[in-house]
C-alpha cells in the first residue's frame, strides 16, 4: 500500500508541475505577442511622425501656391484606393477632402524619406496626415497623430506658423549664468525643435535638439553679454529672442 501511495503522489505531482508548466507558457506567449503588438504600435507612430515632419516642411516650401505640386490625386488612383480613402474619411468625419493627395510609396522615396513602410493620405495646406492602413491597439482604431498622445500635438490655439517662448536667467556663481527657455510652443502639428544661441555677433551654437513643447530647456553661460536665443521647429518655422547678463 504504501509503494502504491507514492506512486500515486508522483502522478499527481506530475499532473501539477504539467499544468503550471501550461500556465506559464500561456503567459509567456501572451506576454511575447503583447510585446511586439506594443513594438509594432510604436513604429505605426513613428512612421506618422516622419511623415507629419515632412509634410510641414512641404507647407512651409509650397503655402503660397495655389496647387501643391506634390503626391498623386485620388481620382487618379485604383478604385479599390479611392473607396478605402473614403471610408477612412467618413470614420474621421473629415469633410474638406479637396486637397487630400495619396503618397504611395513611390512618391515617398521621390521626396528621400526612408523608414516608411505605410503609404498616407496627405493635405499639405492643412499639414494634415492619415494613414491609409489603420493600426489596431487595445480596442482602439488609429489613423492619425490626433488620435494618439504624441509631442507632435500642441494646444489648438497656437497659429499654424507660428513659435512662442519665454526667456529668463539665473545667476549661479560669479562667471556662471543658467539661461532658461520656457512655455515653448511649436508651430501647429508641429511638437518638437531645436534650440541655438549666439552671444552678441558670435555664431549660433546647438545647445539642445529635439526639444517637445511639453518641457522648458535651460542651460549654462559664462560670459556676460547680450544672447540671442533661436528656436527652430520641425517645419523651419524659428523665432529669435534676446536676454542681457
Amino acid at each position: 500500500m504504501k509503494k502504491s501511495n507514492e506512486k500515486g503522489v508522483t502522478l499527481v505531482s506530475l499532473a501539477i508541475t504539467v499544468i503550471v508548466l501550461m500556465i506559464l507558457a500561456s503567459i509567456t506567449t501572451y506576454s511575447g505577442l503583447s510585446t511586439i503588438k506594443s513594438s509594432k504600435f510604436n513604429e505605426f507612430k513613428q512612421e506618422l511622425e516622419i511623415m507629419q515632419a515632412e509634410v510641414n516642411i512641404l507647407y512651409e516650401k509650397y503655402k503660397d501656391y495655389e496647387i501643391i505640386p506634390v503626391g498623386t490625386d485620388l481620382l487618379s488612383t485604383s478604385q479599390e484606393v479611392q473607396e478605402n480613402a473614403n471610408k477612412i474619411f467618413s470614420e474621421l468625419q473629415e469633410t474638406d477632402t479637396s486637397n487630400y493627395k495619396v503618397f504611395d510609396h513611390e512618391v515617398i522615396s521621390s521626396l528621400g524619406i526612408e523608414g516608411i513602410d505605410r503609404e498616407f493620405l496627405v493635405d499639405v495646406k492643412q499639414r494634415k496626415v492619415i494613414s491609409l492602413e489603420n493600426f489596431k491597439y487595445k480596442g482602439e482604431t488609429y489613423y492619425t497623430l490626433s488620435q494618439l498622445d504624441s509631442p507632435w500635438n500642441v494646444p489648438n490655439n497656437v497659429t499654424s506658423g507660428s513659435i512662442t517662448f519665454n526667456l529668463s536667467s539665473q545667476n549661479l556663481t560669479n562667471n556662471q549664468w543658467l539661461i532658461i527657455v520656457s512655455n515653448i510652443q511649436f508651430s501647429k502639428y508641429v511638437g518638437k525643435g531645436t534650440v541655438q544661441y549666439k552671444i552678441n555677433t558670435n555664431p549660433y551654437k546647438t545647445v539642445g535638439q529635439d526639444i517637445t513643447s511639453e518641457e522648458d530647456f535651460s542651460f549654462i553661460v559664462d560670459k556676460q553679454g547680450t544672447y540671442t536665443i533661436k528656436l527652430t521647429d520641425a517645419a523651419g518655422v524659428t523665432l529669435e529672442k534676446t536676454i542681457t547678463i
